[in-house]
């Protein structure tokens, strides 16, 4: 028999909030309920609490380990341990933002310092072949959207290097650098 065809065992329920509200005690659990409600599963009184929630009789705060039941028509609530006033849901729960990548090695600077030769052009330092880890870590961030500096600082590389090793990677695909 749906809940809200049972108006007796409704009642009940409602009574017991109605008591724990004037009594300002804990909101009786579900496991209290199926037993006050004679039934054997602690699910059962859940439609007969979502019937009355819907049917505007009471409010439910839904916390960690426990609720806080408000009587509408009186405005009492049950007692909720401040402790324990967490989400109790994970849709209650704001999503937090993923935390950056961390580089698996020390990130060197940014900008490698060049220094100049004899007739004045820039010597660039020699490319050291990224590792496999570094690879890739520096693939993976490429592949979620990352700019390739981006990726590049993921890897503990320098800008330089993820350009060097986007290009390596352009040229063994037989593609066109585009970044």
């Amino acid at each position: 028999m749906a809940a809200s065809q049972c108006p007796r065992k409704l009642g009940q329920v409602l009574s017991a909030f109605e008591r724990a509200a004037e009594d300002g005690a804990p909101a009786p659990t579900n496991e209290e309920l199926a037993r006050m409600l004679g039934q054997s599963s602690v699910s059962g009184p859940v439609p007969y609490v979502k019937t009355l929630e819907a049917r505007g009789l009471i409010r439910v705060e839904r916390f960690h380990r426990e609720r806080r039941v408000t009587i509408v028509a009186t405005g009492k609530q049950t007692w909720a341990d401040p402790r324990e006033q967490k989400p109790g849901r994970w849709s209650d729960v704001a999503p937090a933002a993923p935390p950056e990548p961390r580089p698996l090695i020390e990130p060197r600077p940014l900008i490698e310092p060049v220094t100049l030769g004899r007739d004045g052009l820039q010597l660039v330092p020699p490319f050291k072949p990224f590792s496999e880890a570094e690879a890739h870590v520096f693939d993976d961030s490429l592949a979620d959207g990352f700019s390739i500096e981006t990726a590049a600082r993921h890897a503990g590389r320098s800008l330089l290097d993820g350009y060097r090793q986007f290009h390596r990677i352009c040229d063994e695909l037989g593609e066109a650098a585009c970044g």
